[in-house]
């Protein structure tokens, strides 16, 4: 088996996004959350999406001091 050397790049963001919809989900009342059909509705709509536009705002800033 080969040692196992971290993760890339891409996959620590993917992690980072899929913990900032968990943490803005979970944030949500239940009146919120009984506006969409499921967890996956909510990602696709405009709240979703925002959060989105926000983790990459983020997330940008925060590599420019280490490209690549």
């Amino acid at each position: 088996m080969p040692p196992i050397r971290g993760v890339h790049k891409g996959q620590k963001r993917y992690g980072e996004l899929q913990k900032a919809y968990s943490r803005a989900w979970r944030n949500l009342s239940a009146a919120e959350r009984s506006q969409f059909v499921s967890y996956n509705h909510w990602r696709a709509s405009d709240a979703g999406k925002a959060v989105k536009r926000n983790f990459d705002a983020a997330f940008s800033g925060s590599n420019t001091a280490n490209p690549g």
